[in-house]
């Protein structure tokens, strides 16, 4: 069994993996702090729990509905080792356990998606964790320490 973090982005289900998630949590929108010059994914800093994370708009990132107008963010904080950054989604729905395996993607995947995914499993893409961070780096030279 497999225990993956049910999220939703622009009213999508996603299922992103548990051994990178840190902490999820509900915050104002108001708490994450605007920087300049930044990608527009990058919706600020974010300080909690006397840290700060760089915290990107998961929609914006997939290349879906940006994050407008809510007054509150689901957060998932995600740790890849030595990598650490939050990103904002529209809801934090689940935990489910899962035994099968991660299946290929279907032919007719939204072609911006796949390079964020590592397939499907049932209904719901998996995301990559590492494959968000990365792409933020190599696409954005601005961003060299983003994950610090």
């Amino acid at each position: 069994m497999v225990a993956y973090l049910e999220i939703q982005v622009s009213q999508i289900p996603f299922l992103l993996p548990m051994e990178n998630i840190q902490e999820v949590l509900y915050i104002a929108a108001s708490l994450v702090v605007p920087v300049t010059a930044m990608p527009s994914s990058v919706l600020g800093l974010l300080s909690h729990h006397s840290r700060i994370y760089w915290t990107l708009d998961l929609g914006k990132v997939l290349g879906l509905s940006p994050l407008v107008h809510l007054p509150k963010y689901a957060v998932t904080i995600l740790n890849m080792g030595e990598e650490i950054m939050a990103i904002a989604s529209e809801e934090i729905n689940s935990i489910h356990q899962i035994s099968e395996p991660i299946q290929a993607l279907p032919a007719d995947t939204l072609p911006h998606l796949i390079p964020y995914l590592d397939g499907y499993i049932h209904s719901w893409m998996v995301l990559n964790p590492q494959s968000i961070l990365k792409s933020l780096i190599s696409n954005y030279d601005s961003v060299t320490n983003l994950a610090n």
